[in-house]
């Protein structure tokens, strides 16, 4: 059952930016700029019908009581004030004598988020946050959306060849990777779902293993590029980044006039990089933005019994490639203007 709070509003954001041009020596143009964000309303999921029954030994809810048992999950839509972003960017351009120019730019942002509202149902809107705790009341975490750092560069030039202009152009754009999460594969806190708790990180000796080893699960935690995975403690949401994506990519532009009609013709390399070498121009990605490591069990004691999963074991695969993203890709085109 989906309910509305009566006092729900439509999201509300107050967003702003602070800029500032100069003319650098040599004569480039300079700008920086910040912009920031913060939710004055956004949304907010929880189940009503949830009753906590214990606590695991991580210090997480056990969620396997109801309200009312006659029902399944009863998912109340209201507004959460919480949620911020902010991004700083700084860039210098140039045109040239003689058809050339160039640009750069770098640009390093945060965003936090509560619920990234990436889903199509409420419930699985709800139900998708990963959370190391109470899973109605889920903490502001790292967004889906949190850029890093980002790098542009793209130049081009320009020369005409008997009345035909040419336009030669090439685009650089290098990124931190998305976040993503350490997960478990397992439903330890009883609300429904198998994908959405984030995974304890133990100490040697604080549970027992069925299948792997601890050596094998602390390998696999510290190797990827993380921060907030220490051991003793449940891991941060989206604390993990995908590996850095570089892409450049080419484009030729021929323009002719031809009586009243105005013809240009195009052609795009895509991820030009992967052309010259097919082991670069790579995309890879962590799917669904986390890592299902490890499934637990809780014993009667109490503590969790582990059984790693082949991801995190010698031979696992951490990313998967994005096939279509990773190859180099061409393209022609015909633009007619009169």
């Amino acid at each position: 059952i989906d309910v509305l709070d009566p006092e729900y509003d439509f999201p509300q954001i107050m967003r702003g930016n602070l800029a500032y041009d100069r003319s650098l020596p040599l004569g480039l143009p300079g700008t920086v700029e910040f912009l920031f964000a913060n939710d004055v309303k956004d949304i907010g999921y929880s189940n009503i019908n949830l009753v906590q029954a214990a606590t695991r030994e991580d210090g997480r809810p056990v969620w396997s009581g109801r309200v009312n048992p006659t029902f399944g999950d009863v998912i109340l839509l209201t507004n959460s004030t919480q949620g911020k972003s902010w991004s700083v960017a700084g860039k210098v351009d140039k045109q040239f004598r003689g058809g050339w120019f160039a640009s750069g730019s770098y640009l390093y942002g945060q965003a936090k988020s509560i619920n990234d509202g990436t889903n199509s149902q409420a419930r699985s809107t709800w139900i998708n946050v990963y959370t190391a705790g109470d899973i109605n009341n889920p903490p502001l975490a790292i967004s889906n959306y949190d850029v890093g750092h980002r790098i542009i560069l793209t130049g081009s030039y320009l020369f005409t060849v008997r009345s035909v202009g040419v336009t030669l152009s090439a685009f650089y754009n290098g990124q931190a990777g998305r976040p993503y999460s350490y997960n478990f594969g397992s439903d330890v806190n009883l609300d429904g779902a198998s994908t959405n708790d984030l995974l304890f990180y133990p100490r040697d000796g604080d549970v027992a293993f069925s299948t792997g080893t601890y050596q094998e699960l602390a390998t696999f935690l510290e190797a990827g590029n993380c921060t907030d995975v220490v051991p003793g403690a449940i891991v941060t949401r989206n604390s993990c980044r995908m590996p850095w994506t570089n892409g450049l990519d080419f484009h030729a532009a021929v323009n002719a006039n031809i009586g009243r009609w105005k013809p240009e013709f195009t052609f795009d390399i895509l991820n030009l990089i992967n052309l010259f070498d097919s082991s670069k121009g790579q995309v890879e990605y962590a799917a669904f933005h986390d890592l299902l490591v490890a499934n637990a069990v809780a014993r009667p004691t109490g503590d969790y019994t582990y059984s790693v999963n082949s991801i995190a074991r010698p031979g696992g695969v951490r990313y998967t490639r994005d096939d279509l993203r990773s190859r180099w890709q061409a393209q022609i085109g015909l633009r007619l203007r009169f």
